[in-house]
């Protein structure tokens, strides 16, 4: 029996249960976690629910039960987390998505650009169709600028790499855009250095949300830039890295747990990611239901310094982003001493730009790492179509890492 008892905490008893992973969503299958009395196929016969399979960026997909007002429910919960968002946000506004299609939107089988009604659903507008953003041409840069006028959309919704590129483009070639009232960025850990050629390029405000197709929304950004928890929708737990991964406390991997949710329920599945939890109420915005925190990235894609400690995404693009000639980046980890990155630069020159990169990696990975630098045309994204900042090319027991 893992329940202590009720003369325990609720903490203490959810903290007895074991973490739910992907590997049991697709051992037990989606009916596994169908509570009971609801009937799957009676479900997806009537619309109520769908199935649906995740992009498995860093690992297999899996298939799940999606249900459409449940999302629609956690995403409006979350609006309330950032003022300008929820004054905005209808439920209803117009939309353009800027996102791999295998992530959301509609594939181009034929590797030819699609017409603008065939990307078109409701009040969205998908404006990529290709899965390798090694495709874009410059004739789908300015397909998309057109269709930003065209469309004029309230809300942009983007993963951050792929806005990037487009801002590159735009900054490259001093063309003008069409700026939304807001630029939500989801799908990816924003980077510094994406967010700086964002904002070069368009004046809208932005803010990131975060969360998964399995977990709904579990996090918002506020007006501050804090991430705060979808607490009606979410009940969020923090398994903290071993002291000698960190030496810090209040950082660890996030297991999520659903609310409200009629057809699927998870408890403490880990979404796969790494976050600092703030000193509660410390946000200047004064919100303080459920945690405050930092995204730090996934915890697949931690690579390790010299001595042995973590090193999370977060920590690493603080560093990169001071090398202010960087568009784009990934660097990978060879063994327990040894480190490449590509880079994509902004300069038409290199020189010199290796040995600086190479001086601030050493100051976060250690004097002795031995760094590569290799400048890229562009980093190829994963088969999921996202981008992974950092990863390593040896195995890694993460369960270790955590408490």
């Amino acid at each position: 029996m893992l329940d202590p008892g009720s003369e325990c905490s609720i903490d203490e008893r959810y903290a007895a249960m074991p973490m739910l992973t992907k590997a049991d969503i697709r051992h037990h299958g989606y009916a596994g976690f169908v509570p009971s009395g609801r009937d799957c196929r009676n479900g997806i016969k009537k619309n109520h629910i769908e199935l649906v399979k995740t992009s498995g960026t860093t690992d297999e997909q899996v298939t799940l039960i999606w249900n459409q007002d449940w999302w629609d429910a956690s995403e409006r919960a979350s609006w309330k987390l950032h003022s300008y968002v929820r004054r905005i946000s209808t439920g209803r506004q117009r939309e353009a998505l800027l996102a791999s299609p295998i992530s959301v939107g509609v594939i181009s089988w034929s590797g030819r650009m699609l017409s603008m009604k065939k990307r078109r659903l409701w009040h969205y507008l998908f404006l990529n169709e290709f899965i390798d953003a090694a495709d874009w041409t410059d004739a789908l840069f300015d397909r998309m600028i057109h269709e930003l006028a065209l469309f004029c959309p309230v809300v942009l919704e983007a993963n951050p790499a792929l806005l990037a590129r487009l801002a590159w483009y735009i900054n490259r070639n001093g063309r003008k855009v069409f700026n939304p009232k807001l630029i939500v960025l989801t799908y990816e850990f924003p980077s510094r250095v994406h967010l700086r050629q964002i904002r070069k390029a368009f004046s809208s405000p932005i803010a990131s949300s975060y969360g998964s197709t399995e977990s709904g929304y579990v996090f918002m950004q506020c007006e501050k830039g804090n991430f705060h928890q979808n607490v009606d929708f979410c009940r969020v737990d923090i398994q903290q890295f071993r002291n000698e991964y960190t030496g810090k406390r209040n950082v660890g991997r996030l297991l999520v747990t659903t609310f409200r949710n009629k057809w699927f329920s998870i408890v403490r599945f880990n979404v796969g990611d790494v976050a600092r939890i703030l000193k509660p109420g410390s946000c200047p915005c004064g919100r303080s239901s459920g945690y405050t925190a930092v995204i730090e990235g996934r915890v697949c894609d931690i690579t390790f310094k010299l001595n042995g400690q973590a090193v999370t995404v977060d920590q690493l693009d603080k560093v990169v982003n001071k090398l202010t000639w960087v568009l784009e980046y990934q660097l990978e980890q060879n063994s327990a001493s040894t480190y490449l990155l590509r880079v994509v630069s902004c300069m038409s020159s290199c020189v010199g730009l290796a040995e600086e990169a190479i001086r601030v990696l050493k100051r976060l990975y250690g004097r002795g790492a031995g760094i590569k630098v290799k400048f890229e045309r562009i980093i190829i994204p994963e088969v999921s179509g996202k981008h992974r900042l950092a990863k390593t090319s040896f195995p890694v027991d993460s369960d270790s890492m955590f408490e």
